[in-house]
């Protein structure tokens, strides 16, 4: 299988967060929602789900 740079990038620094936060997901996600509040543009941005679709559905 091909080796991606950019997915081996994100997991790369995905990991490292990770490790910063001791692998404690809710420091992670209080790390990033920190982050996203002091950037003034969005770090994340998904388009909503289309009508009828959850949005644990999407394959995005």
């Amino acid at each position: 299988m091909e080796v991606d740079p950019v997915v081996e990038e994100m997991r790369r620094h995905g990991a490292k967060i990770a490790e910063q936060c001791d692998g404690d997901v809710r420091r992670m996600a209080e790390r990033f929602r920190r982050e996203q509040a002091e950037t003034p543009h969005r770090i994340v941005r998904r388009s909503p789900p289309t009508r009828g679709q959850r949005a644990t559905d999407r394959s995005e």
